[in-house]
């Protein structure tokens, strides 16, 4: 695995991606649009942010059938 990839945070997903990206393309069209969306605009408001990263376990968690935490609550 070189430094630009990184393995699918999905349990028992060993798809590859780039690290700028949160998952592989087969689970992030799996996230809610939603959700999406707020990793996008986090990401360009706030990248590396505690609620950015909150964004991304959200959609991780979406994908995986786990409810999300709330972002702002």
């Amino acid at each position: 695995m070189s430094d630009e990839t990184r393995e699918c945070p999905i349990e028992g997903c060993t798809h590859q991606h780039s690290r700028r990206l949160a998952m592989c393309a087969r689970h992030w069209r799996m996230v809610p649009e939603r959700l999406q969306l707020e990793v996008y605009r986090l990401y360009r408001e706030q990248p590396g942010s505690g609620d950015h990263v909150q964004a991304i376990e959200n959609a991780i968690a979406s994908v995986e059938g786990r409810a999300p935490r709330e972002l702002f609550g």
